[in-house]
């Protein structure tokens, strides 16, 4: 964080790349942490909104997914974990879990602090990961102050799956 000025960045990275941010003078999540009060232009807090909904439909679609095929399924995440846990030393995480489904996989990756996150969450987007699967990852303000920042990687392996 450089001063009052905080970046929310959200990208989806796969067969199209959509990446939309925003900037804001004294950020405020729809949430504020623990009796902080900060501001936003209403546009600006309805875009984060808009984020942190989409991510949290996302969630709970994945959560009820079925497992699909046991072996394929497996495969895709062992290859997603191993991945992850290799680059993490350079990229500054460490790998919390990995939960794959028929054509999703979930990975909560933890960063010491979102600042750490911020400078190098583009790492993770850009590397190969071993799967030719859509991943998005979004960066939401932290709820409260912590010694750790946990980060969901999603994967969408949906596109992959229909063109084979």
């Amino acid at each position: 964080m450089r001063g009052s000025r905080m970046l929310i960045t959200a990208l989806l990275v796969g067969l199209a790349v959509a990446v939309i941010g925003f900037t804001a003078g004294a950020l405020s999540s729809p949430r504020p942490s623990r009796g902080v009060t900060r501001t936003l232009p209403e546009s600006d807090v309805d875009a984060y909104q808009a984020l942190c909904n989409a991510e949290d439909r996302w969630l709970r679609a994945h959560a009820v997914e079925p497992a699909g095929d046991v072996a394929e399924t497996e495969r895709r995440r062992e290859t997603l974990r191993d991945a992850l846990a290799e680059l993490g030393g350079p990229a500054g995480f460490t790998v919390d879990s990995v939960d794959c489904r028929a054509t999703t996989c979930l990975a909560q990756l933890v960063w010491p602090d979102m600042p750490t996150a911020q400078a190098r969450f583009r790492s993770v987007l850009h590397s190969s990961l071993g799967l030719q699967c859509a991943r998005a990852l979004f960066l939401r303000e932290p709820l409260a102050p912590s010694s750790s920042y946990p980060v969901n990687l999603r994967i969408d392996c949906a596109a992959a799956r229909d063109s084979s």
